[in-house]
């Protein structure tokens, strides 16, 4: 399980240094500039909805995950990657 975790984790910095990496390569079809960025926006806002709601159940005492296993706050996430921090659960 741990190591599951632990490549969850080395993806998710891979992602905070390369962010585009994870696009799908079909977004360079689309013309429309503003389509884009909002496209990749949301898929960015998805990820860090999912990350944080990951990192609630890791931190929460009766998972009994080690408590230092995620470091990374859910908001510097979004905010990383989206440049706001705004989930909602």
């Amino acid at each position: 399980m741990l190591i599951n975790v632990s490549s969850f984790q080395n993806k998710l910095d891979s992602v905070m240094a390369d962010p585009e990496s994870v696009l799908l390569p079909q977004i360079i079809h689309l013309n429309d500039t503003a389509l884009k960025k909002t496209v990749q926006q949301q898929s960015f806002r998805i990820l860090a909805i999912i990350y944080k709601k990951v990192f609630e159940a890791v931190a929460d005492p009766k998972n009994q995950y080690p408590k230092d296993l995620f470091s990374l706050d859910p908001s510097v996430l979004e905010t990383t990657l989206c440049g706001t921090s705004s989930t909602t659960s």
